[in-house]
C-alpha cells in the first residue's frame, strides 16, 4: 500500500544520489502516479519498479545537462515545482520483465502519455521505458545512442 496511490509511495520517486535518498523534497506529479496506476491495472502487469523518479538540480544527470546547456529533464522540477518523468520496468505475474513491446503498448495506452514522451531502453540491465507528460516524442536508446522513434528490433 502506497502513500501516493494504491501501489506507489513517495519514497519510490524521491531523488537519489549515489543510490541513497537525497532528502531534497522534490515531488512527482500526481498525473504521472495516476497514469502508472492505470498501467499497473493492466492484466499483464504484476508490479512496476521505479528505476528513476525525481532528480533535483544537484543530481549528477541534472548537473551534466546544465553544463551541456540543455534544458532541465522532465525528471527535474518544472515550473509547477513537480517532476514529470519516471524510468520504469513493468513485471509480469511470472516475476520477469515484460517485453519492451508490451511495456510500450501499456504505457502508450495512457492518455497522459499519448501527448507525452516515451522512450525505450533495451540495453538497461532489465530493459524498460521512460515516460513523461511533456511534449509528444518517441525515442530508442541503444548503446548510449538516442534515435528518434521506437525500434523494437
Amino acid at each position: 500500500m502506497g502513500d501516493l496511490s494504491k501501489h506507489f509511495s513517495r519514497k519510490e520517486f524521491e531523488c537519489r544520489l549515489k543510490g541513497k535518498p537525497h532528502g531534497c523534497g522534490v515531488k512527482i506529479s500526481l498525473r504521472i502516479v495516476h497514469a502508472l496506476e492505470n498501467c499497473r491495472a493492466d492484466p499483464r502487469v504484476k508490479f512496476i519498479r521505479i528505476n528513476s523518479g525525481c532528480r533535483c538540480m544537484e543530481h549528477p544527470e541534472s548537473v551534466k545537462r546544465a553544463r551541456a546547456g540543455k534544458a532541465p529533464s522532465y525528471h527535474s522540477p518544472q515550473k509547477d515545482g513537480f517532476c514529470h518523468a519516471v524510468d520504469i520496468v513493468m513485471f509480469g505475474h511470472d516475476g520477469r520483465a515484460l517485453s519492451l513491446k508490451d511495456q510500450y503498448e501499456i504505457a502508450g495506452a495512457q492518455p497522459v502519455f499519448w501527448d507525452g514522451g516515451i522512450g525505450i531502453y533495451p540495453d538497461w540491465n532489465t530493459p524498460g521505458i521512460h515516460v513523461d507528460d511533456g511534449p509528444c516524442r518517441r525515442w530508442t536508446r541503444k548503446r548510449g545512442v538516442y534515435t528518434p522513434g521506437i525500434n523494437l528490433d
